[in-house]
């Protein structure tokens, strides 16, 4: 979404539509590569002692078919295929976390709680609960929901309730899912716009082995440059991960973090926005 909105931005910008400066756009383990992200999966658990060598071989099997039905853009059955990829890899881990590898669904505040994995809920369902679902009790939507709808009054029709429709959302826009989007980020590249990009280490559904792939696949003129940069390290008193960059393109490896980073390790993600806007202090 951060890419889309940024290219948006940007156009009408050009076009005048706008008056604004696009100083530059944050990709925090974003879903640009769905494939990608896919096909990693098991490798990335394989090497961690989640899955032995027989489950290896059963993961790349279930992802190889999902590769096939995306490359036939076939993309409502792309989407049924990941959430089946989804609950196998769920079962061969009993049940690790898509947010923290470290952790197990249920244990953290940010996954589907694991009794609901063994639940007849349907894989399309148990997907939207994994990456939706949660956000319907969270903070924003107590505030929407309280002192929002207290502020504009009758504005807000009673029968309206702040996040009511994301399960109709998930379900419309279920095709879209699987698309990949490092086209969007190579237009940005091209124009000129900065792209900043932070992964956490820990991460399962956005994992870093597959944002290295998808920046193998980008068309920009600095892609080589950019993958050929040193990497170096950053921290205090401790390494907190790792940055390299060339030009407007920047990546950061962020250690000890999953998807949601900035909950996993709030200094290190103070540090990389410092960085990434340009601040010191």
């Amino acid at each position: 979404m951060s890419a889309e909105f940024g290219k948006q931005l940007q156009d009408a910008i050009d076009n005048g539509t706008i008056k604004a400066n696009l100083a530059g756009i944050a990709l925090g383990d974003s879903w640009i590569s769905p494939m990608d992200f896919v096909n990693t999966w098991p490798e990335y658990l394989y090497s961690l002692s989640f899955l032995d060598g027989k489950q290896l071989v059963e993961a790349n099997a279930k992802a190889a078919d999902c590769q096939q039905i995306v490359d036939a853009e076939q993309w409502h059955d792309a989407s049924e295929c990941f959430h089946e990829m989804e609950n196998l890899i769920s079962q061969q881990t009993a049940g690790v976390s898509w947010y923290n590898i470290l952790k197990v669904e249920g244990t953290d505040d940010w996954s589907l709680r694991k009794s609901s994995i063994k639940s007849k809920l349907s894989d399309k369902r148990k997907t939207f609960n994994r990456y939706v679902g949660y956000l319907q009790s969270d903070p924003l939507t107590d505030l929407m929901n309280g002192k929002i709808r207290q502020k504009f009054g009758s504005t807000i029709p009673k029968h309206i309730q702040f996040g009511a429709q994301s399960w109709k959302v998930f379900k419309q826009q279920q095709g879209d899912f699987m698309t990949s989007n490092y086209d969007t980020v190579d237009n940005l590249l091209s124009r000129g716009i900065n792209v900043s990009i932070f992964n956490g280490q820990l991460d399962l559904i956005c994992n870093t082995l597959g944002v290295e792939k998808w920046l193998q696949r980008l068309q920009w003129k600095h892609r080589d440059d950019f993958l050929n940069s040193d990497k170096t390290d950053f921290g205090e008193k401790q390494v907190w991960g790792f940055q390299k960059g060339y030009k407007n393109l920047q990546l950061f490896y962020i250690l000890r973090a999953g998807h949601m980073v900035a909950y996993d390790v709030p200094w290190p993600a103070l540090e990389v926005v410092k960085k990434i806007i340009g601040k010191s202090s």
